[in-house]
């Protein structure tokens, strides 16, 4: 008899996430995962009480993969930390729509501030010596522009050019601290 060939839970999870990648959030059940990886669904259940336990092993790791997309992005000298941040999170929407579109345009049960929030305001404070509620105030104003541009590109319903996501994020930044900084009591 031929010996059992053993599945683990890294490989269940690689195979959640080829289905995540393929087919959304849907696309991760025991059938789909294991056809995937060519076994039957009794390994998964032997490594995973429950599909939804699987589902947050693959989120996690989906996570994890976006937050080492952003450390790479801000990490290269080319923009600004504040900017490359931005840039990073559109360009990961761009580059693993469906890995998105699981993170950020589904229910999960956290706020978006504990997905790096804090680092965006305190990042901003550093830059431009704001004090916290103003920080906080044109991260929360500037998030919702790329999360809007990093939807769209997600979905597919538009695309930008690298160049052209750049100078808007350039135009609404300047605006933005225009107003802050320069025109604060013009504000509606």
């Amino acid at each position: 008899m031929p010996p059992r060939v053993r599945v683990t839970k890294e490989q269940i999870v690689e195979g959640a996430m080829r289905c995540l990648r393929r087919e959304g959030v849907g696309g991760i059940n025991a059938r789909a995962v294991a056809a995937e990886i060519g076994c039957s669904t009794q390994p998964i259940f032997s490594n995973f009480e429950t599909v939804e336990q699987l589902k947050e092993a693959v989120f996690t790791e989906a996570m994890e993969l976006y937050r080492s997309f952003l450390r790479r992005r801000m990490e290269d000298p080319h923009y600004p930390l504040y900017k490359a941040a931005g840039m990073g999170y559109i360009e990961f929407a761009k580059a693993e729509p469906q890995l998105f579109r699981a993170l950020f345009m589904n229910p999960i049960d956290c706020e978006p501030r504990e997905r790096g929030w804090e680092v965006g305001v305190e990042t901003l404070m550093a830059a431009t010596g704001m004090n916290r509620a103003d920080a906080e105030r044109f991260h929360t104003e500037m998030w919702i522009f790329v999360h809007g541009i990093a939807v769209l590109l997600a979905t597919d319903y538009i695309q930008f050019e690298h160049e052209e996501i750049c100078a808007m994020l350039t135009d609404v930044y300047t605006g933005l601290r225009r107003r802050y900084f320069e025109n604060k009591e013009d504000a509606i």
